[in-house]
This record gives structure tokens, sequence and C-alpha cells, in this order.
């Protein structure tokens, strides 16, 4: 598969066809602003004064977006890093263009994904991940973020933060800062926003959640579209992944060819939509019902409808003039087949904007991982790869300085042996194909001996043993980037108020590179 994100930053002819704009046209257009809803307005600044913040916003300016599903305890680090980005970029394009602009961060409050977002990874005191699971006693399936309870054992899961995490004095004014936010969120996506507010507190950046009553009144428009054009939409989507797959591109939506791109909810059940025979079908729910039953029931009912990823773009748009979205590698691959159906409900399309990349060290793990000379790229490798690497670095014993002596030695007589034969007037092939043999076994016998000699040490392979397995539980754990495994909390215990504003200031996210942010 070719590399979407790549040739996405190279700007590939083909593929950035698949955008409305390229990643280049965010320097030199200015941003468009425009007046959202006075009733929009309104719900956002009340829902600001719910998360504790008074930010400073018209309600007239571009936005620059971001978003993600609420995650316990604010998610993997990227979700900050998506925060930070659009926090950034909205200031330089404001100072660039002169055109007034915010960040606005979406919290996808209506997903019911929970398997996606209960766990939490947490990186220890002592450099080990630990794993925390939310089971409320009360989790009903399909219930939508906003709606899911919040139970006791989250007030457990807080104390072991406090207890496991490495501290500092920060530790006890986080632990309260939690404490008190689960005290005073109502909801699972509440608590999520509270402890997102917290952190980005002394920012521009602003939160919205869809659910919120303006939010659902004003993204009308686009769920009556989608009920009087059935489908359209699901063709327009798998349409641009076909043609994104011919480009040699992975595609992230793949739909059904009965499934609409929107969600309703029944008894606080978010229930998917089908269309078929003329009619909507909702199965979990046995109901079907006429196009003209289901634009009344929109009618009365708008906060009962929410949007599936895709379609959550088109509303995004609608209520905000979005110059730029804010996403992940994931979420840029997902937009590139977007476009048609942004031009199926009249909404521009923003420039998709990727969202900084880093990982979170310190001096002493870079003083390890330079006594080992290991790369970033190299820390990826599985673990076993990674611990022979580092042996290889140890300086050899007396076994080991043999092997080197003798090993080029003997891989050079199998070699000549092979050469003498071949230049034989009549080289016989069996001889040759025998000659061969001996050097590819030499060489499989040679490796392996070599791995058996850097073993041999069992000291200085545990020593060297326990300091890769440090590096490879910070740096990528479970084998995967750290940045799409730990949460935040993992070093707020530590770095207390601190913490974004360091990571602010060693982000940059023009460079779509890795970010080395040493704390």
């Amino acid at each position: 598969m070719a590399s979407l994100f790549g040739d996405y930053i190279a700007e590939e002819t083909a593929l950035t066809r698949c955008y409305a704009q390229p990643l280049s046209a965010l320097g030199t257009n200015a941003p468009v602003a425009r007046s959202w809803t006075p009733e929009l307005v309104e719900n956002l600044r009340k829902y600001q004064a719910h998360l504790g913040l008074e930010p400073d916003f018209q309600g007239n300016e571009a936005v620059i977006v971001t978003g993600q599903q609420p995650g316990l305890f604010t998610g993997p680090l990227y979700t900050v890093y998506k925060a930070i980005t659009a926090i950034q970029l909205a200031k330089t394009l404001q100072e660039k263009q002169g055109v007034p602009c915010v960040p606005l961060f979406w919290i996808a409050s209506d997903d019911h994904d929970f398997e996606e977002v209960r766990t939490a990874h947490i990186l220890s005191k002592t450099h080990t991940p630990l794993s925390l699971r939310y089971t409320p006693h009360m989790h009903i399936p399909d219930l939508p973020m906003y709606r899911m309870p919040l139970d006791a054992q989250l007030q457990e899961y807080i104390d072991i933060l406090s207890a496991q995490t490495p501290g500092s004095e920060y530790t006890p004014e986080v632990t309260s800062f939690l404490q008190e936010t689960l005290e005073n969120a109502t909801s699972f996506s509440d608590w999520f926003g509270q402890i997102m507010a917290g952190l980005f507190e002394d920012t521009p950046l602003i939160f919205f959640s869809p659910h919120l009553d303006a939010a659902r009144q004003a993204a009308q428009p686009i769920f009556e579209r989608e009920i009087r054009h059935p489908l359209v939409s699901t063709q327009l989507i798998n349409e641009a992944g076909t043609h994104l797959s011919q480009l040699g591109y992975p595609v992230q939506l793949i739909k059904g060819e009965q499934e609409c791109n929107f969600f309703i909810e029944f008894g606080g059940h978010r229930r998917k939509v089908l269309f078929h025979d003329e009619e909507f079908h909702i199965p979990e729910e046995k109901l079907h019902c006429k196009p003209d039953e289901l634009l009344a029931l929109l009618e009365s009912a708008p906060e009962r409808f929410s949007a599936n990823v895709a379609l959550r773009c088109i509303v995004q748009q609608l209520l905000f003039p979005a110059a730029a979205y804010v996403a992940g590698p994931g979420e840029l691959a997902y937009w590139a087949q977007l476009k048609s159906l942004f031009e199926f409900h009249q909404q521009p399309m923003p420039v998709v904007y990727p969202r900084a990349q880093a990982v979170i060290t310190t001096p002493r793990l870079e003083e390890l991982r330079d006594a080992f000379s290991f790369s970033w790229s190299a820390l990826q490798q599985p673990y076993d790869a990674v611990l022979e690497a580092a042996l290889k670095t140890c300086p050899p014993d007396s076994a080991q300085s043999i092997f080197e002596e003798e090993q080029d030695l003997l891989r050079k007589r199998t070699s000549t042996l092979h050469q003498r034969l071949a230049a034989l007037p009549h080289p016989a092939p069996v001889a040759l194909d025998m000659a061969k043999s001996i050097e590819r076994h030499l060489d499989r016998g040679l490796q392996r001996l070599e791995r058996r000699l850097l073993y041999v040490d069992k000291t200085r392979k545990n020593t060297v043993a326990q300091r890769v397995t440090r590096l490879h539980n910070v740096f990528y754990p479970f084998q995967k980037p750290q940045e799409r495994v730990y949460s935040a909390l993992s070093f707020f215990f530590a770095q207390g108020p601190e913490l974004i504003p360091r990571l602010t200031q060693q982000l940059d996210i023009h460079t779509f590179q890795q970010n080395e942010v040493l704390l």
C-alpha cells in the first residue's frame, strides 16, 4: 500500500484531488469567518461555563476544529496533541491572515462505541504499562457517552493513579482536581470534557458537544437531506473508497449498501438506520417507516438524531466555518472519501491538517537510549530484536572475541570453495549446489552461534534486558507508538499545570515529523 500520509504531505497530485483543497492552501487562502447561530453561541457559552471556562470568542470567527471520542482519563496522548495543534494553528492563521480564528475541540459525546474508550493505559512509576478498564454496573449497549453513568470504580482508579504514576509536589493538587471533576460530572463524556477543560484552561480552546440542544436544532437540514435522498451519501462514500483503493491507498470507510449515515435514539439507545424497499428500518427496534414519517420525527424530536463518522464532518461544517480540521493519520485517510459528500450537502470542505506527532522522554531515558545507540525506529522493532541489538553494543567477552575473529575466515573459506569449483573447466552442477548449500548452512549456523554467545553471560543479559524492557515499555508499549497508548495523565501528576505549556512549547506543528518532547 502507498503511504497516504506521506503522499498527502507531498501533495501527490492524484491523492490531492480526493480533497477539496491541498494542504498548502491553508497558508495562502485567508480563512472565511461567518456568524454562528445566536442559539449555538448561547449554548456554547453555557457549556464553557459548565466546564469552568471563560473563553474569549464572539461567535463570528473562523474555526480550526479537531475532536475525539471521550476516553477514560482523556484517552491516548494524541488527543492532547490534536488540541495543541488546533490551538497553534488557529494562532498562526490569525497572525498571518489577520482574520479572527479560534480553536474548537469537538467532544464526540454521542459516540456509542464504549469498548473503544473504556480502557486507559498509564505509564507507572516502575516504567510498566498499567491498564485500567471501566466496568460500570449499569452499562447498557449502544448508550451514547453523554448518557454513560459514572460509578465508584472511577474514584478507585483515581487513587491508583495517584499512587502508581510518577509523582511530585503536584500529586495532591492533581488528585483533588480529578476527584472534583468526577463529582461535578454528569456522564462519561462530561467528565472527559471537564478534565480536558482543566488541562487547557489557560488556552483559547473552546469545547463543543454535538448533543447540545442548539446543535441538534441547527443540524436538522443535514438529516433532512439524508432522509429525502436515502443512501446517496452511502453510495458517494463507497465510490470514493473504490477510487482510493485503485490509487493504492487503504480504505477506511466501507458502508453496507443499505446503511444510512445517521443514528436515531430509542429509549436512550443509539440505533443504526437502514433503508430498503422504500422504507427506513431500525432493526434493533423492529421498526420501519416511510420517509415522510421519519421527517416528521426529525421535526418533532431532532435531539434523537445523530451523525455517523462521515456525516459528522458535514454537520461540523454547517455549524462552524471551519478553515481546517486537525486529523490523525486514520482520519486523514477517511477524509479522502468525503469530498463528494461535502458537495452533495453544499458545504465547503475544509483543509485537513495533520496533527502533531510526538514522543515524550526524559534526560535519564535519553542517556539510556544513547548508550545503546537506538534510533526511534529501532525501538519500534519487536522486543527480541531490540534486545539482541542492545546486547551487540556491549563489549564482547572472550568467546565473542574468538567468534568475531573466526567467523569471517569461515565464511571466506566456504565462499572460496564455491568459487574454485565454479572455475574448473567442467564444473559439476551437483557439486556447485552442495558448495552453495554449505555456505547457506554455515551462515545460519554462525547466526545461531552468535545469538547463543550473546546470551551466555546471564548477568549482563539480565541487566541489558531490564533496560531494554524499560525503553520498550515507555516508547513502544504493546508494539504501538507511545502516543497511541498512554494517557496524558501518566505525566500530569509529575508535571502539574506545566504539562500543557511544556508540550505546547516543544511541539512543532509545521514539520509533520515526530517531535521529541523532553520533560
